[in-house]
């Protein structure tokens, strides 16, 4: 979902169960109890605020989103981060790389080893894994589950404690 459906969601507070119309706001839970909204009013509040602090649609790290927290370096384990830096010369291209910025990382201090991963040859490897149809075992989609729960509800009480 995008920043903008989610703020043309966030704009309307029927979402939360609240129907207002002119000076009247009518709680439909109250009128309707098989009524069941699509956002809590703390949720809709700190969707609210996170949209008003006017973090731009332009933001750079916005078009870097991309394998973002999805690509762990080979040496050091960290994630990688993503982006595009300006290519030298006269072209000044820029090309979408993952690169690894931890200070602990022995790709620092040993220039032989790699520490980027480019673009061109990560998405290769995507389609080559995607080219022979993507299967997931139910052992494996079960297990995804059973550790994405805790991690949901960690990120879940994160934003309570924030509020």
């Amino acid at each position: 979902m995008t920043k903008q459906k989610l703020s043309l969601i966030c704009n309307d507070t029927f979402y939360v169960g609240l129907y207002v119309f002119a000076d009247q706001m009518i709680k439909m839970w109250e009128t309707d109890h098989l009524f069941t909204p699509m956002l809590t009013p703390l949720e809709f509040a700190t969707i609210r605020r996170v949209l008003d602090k006017g973090v731009g649609l332009k933001n750079p790290q916005a078009k870097t989103i991309l394998f973002r927290k999805m690509v762990k370096c080979h040496y050091c384990g960290n994630f990688m981060t993503p982006g595009k830096p300006r290519s030298g010369g006269k072209s000044r291209n820029r090309y979408y790389e993952l690169r690894c910025t931890s200070d602990d990382c022995i790709t620092k201090t040993d220039k032989s080893l790699p520490r980027v991963i480019k673009g061109r040859t990560l998405h290769q490897f995507v389609y080559e894994v995607l080219g022979d149809g993507l299967e997931v075992k139910p052992e494996a989609y079960d297990e995804y589950v059973k550790s994405a729960k805790p991690a949901l509800e960690n990120i879940r009480n994160d934003i309570k404690q924030q509020n």
